[in-house]
């Protein structure tokens, strides 16, 4: 009788067989032996899906051969990398100074101004249709109460706050602002006892939605909007002992504080993790804390930002992939001693790390010093207060320059052994590839050196005008100008 080996397994056949793994043990399999390799580079559906991989991406919906999707995924890629767009246009907005609130999300850009409407900018029409990329609707908004908004158009949800004792979130749809069906109970109440009412955040992922007030009295309420449950409602006197400076969603089961303060009483600050239970009250657990790299005596911080891009539960309708939700940095914004200011770039994936573990393990609360977690999964740069919204997505990062006339992109979304070669520096552009560690001396600030490594590209961009704000999405960087007398804007550049 013959003898088989898996040389004698035909390519289609092991081709089928490889679509069954995910990407990375894909790639795995890729260096076992030539004839892996060659099965994997031979078909384009193995390809394409070690290239979404490689580039955080999940397939979208529009319907393309994998050997078309590949191309325009290999396009986007290189326009991206140097700053290339295909497309730029130009549309009139309301100031953001002036405007009551925005949100850039899933291709949509809406204002909504001072007047009852919002104003929908389709950012895809902005280029194939500009004609119809403006859409201005009526919210039926109570403008003496209404404060602010967030969406998530996969869900067709909009949630409103308003802010009157009791105040309350409204949860509609955005096509015709009818109460959401998904919604049991669509109006969710609570007290606030604050005024006015100063800073706060919404967030939405999936079926949770948090709003968060950082001011005195700080205060944290989080709600499953398709059950109608009150899941939480934290405050600073009644369950934290000293104020939260920021908050932010890691999952529909997971969140994050970041404080000013340890536990311990010291001021180096520190990042809580917490898991709750959706469909259950009260169900919040501390499962981990890291602590940032200790100060010296005498120093504070005296402010936290949390800056990452928005969540959508479902896939973004018409485009071939999508940014993945567990592909996304967080930048922390953290200023110690009034005017120093320092931004701290985590991945989503080492924070939730720690959601995985306790949900595999059940351990207590991990208390993990900076030196055992920072250094290898982080990457801390000089920065400066950047408040706007909406300027960070997925795992990049947009930023005005000093010099007005140039954009910078940080990237994290690298993997240094896959980038075949990095493009050399043009009249245009420039991009740098930072796989070394870097290093923060600030010697009246922290105890020690800070050394940090997680790898990013840098691309810097010169632009025909001035700018300084940028706001992004997956597809395109948003430039404007934010000064009183500057004319209202929008510059929309498309990859």
């Amino acid at each position: 009788m013959k003898a088989y080996s898996l040389r004698d397994i035909p390519p289609e056949i092991l081709s089928e067989i490889f679509s069954f793994l995910d990407a990375k043990t894909l790639l795995v399999c890729s260096s076992v032996c030539h004839l892996w390799l060659n099965a994997v580079k031979s078909s384009p559906e193995l390809q394409y899906m070690l290239e979404l991989w490689s580039d955080g991406m999940v397939p979208g919906t529009s319907v393309s051969t994998h050997a078309d999707a590949l191309e325009v995924l290999y396009k986007r890629r290189r326009t991206w990398q140097r700053l290339e767009w295909t497309s730029k246009n130009t549309v009139e907005i309301e100031s953001l100074i002036f405007c009551r609130a925005y949100e850039l999300v899933a291709g949509l850009f809406i204002q909504q101004q001072r007047g009852p409407d919002f104003h929908t900018i389709s950012l895809s029409d902005l280029v194939d249709n500009p004609q119809n990329a403006r859409v201005t609707q009526s919210g039926g908004i109570e403008l003496s109460n209404f404060e602010d908004f967030a969406i998530d158009p996969t869900q067709d949800l909009i949630i409103r706050f308003y802010a009157p004792e009791p105040a309350y979130l409204d949860c509609r749809t955005m096509s015709s602002h009818e109460p959401h069906p998904r919604a049991n109970h669509p109006v969710f109440t609570f007290s606030l006892d604050r005024h006015p009412i100063g800073v706060f955040y919404i967030q939405i992922v999936d079926d949770v939605v948090g709003i968060f007030f950082p001011e005195p009295p700080f205060s944290f309420h989080l709600f499953n909007w398709r059950t109608g449950l009150t899941i939480t409602e934290v405050r600073d006197e009644q369950d934290i002992p000293f104020p939260v400076a920021e908050f932010h969603l890691l999952s529909s089961r997971s969140y994050i504080f970041a404080h000013a303060e340890h536990d311990t009483g010291s001021e180096s600050g520190q990042i809580d993790i917490f898991t709750f239970d959706g469909d259950c009250p009260n169900s919040p657990i501390n499962i981990a804390i890291l602590e940032l790299p200790p100060v010296n005596p005498g120093v504070w911080i005296t402010n936290m930002i949390i800056q990452a891009g928005p969540f959508c539960a479902n896939a973004i309708s018409g485009i071939p992939f999508t940014k993945s939700n567990q592909n996304r940095i967080y930048m922390f914004l953290i200023c110690y001693d009034v005017t120093k200011w320092c931004r701290l770039f985590v991945h989503w994936r080492w924070l939730h790390s720690y959601v995985i573990d306790h949900v595999r393990e059940k351990t207590g609360t991990a208390v993990v010093p900076w030196n055992e977690w920072g250094p290898q999964n982080s990457r801390m740069l000089l920065g400066e207060n950047h408040q706007w919204n909406r300027h960070v997505h997925g795992e990049r990062i947009v930023l005005a320059c000093e010099n007005r006339n140039f954009v910078q992109v940080y990237d994290f979304g690298i993997i240094p052994q896959r980038i075949a070669l990095v493009p050399q520096p043009t009249a245009q552009s420039e991009v740098v590839l930072h796989t070394e560690s870097s290093t923060l001396v600030w010697d009246d600030i922290f105890e020690d050196t800070v050394t940090t490594s997680l790898p990013y590209m840098h691309t810097v961009r010169l632009l025909s005008e001035e700018y300084d704000l940028f706001l992004m999405d997956q597809d395109r960087i948003l430039a404007m100008n934010t000064a009183e007398d500057s004319n209202h804007l929008m510059t929309a550049y498309t990859f």
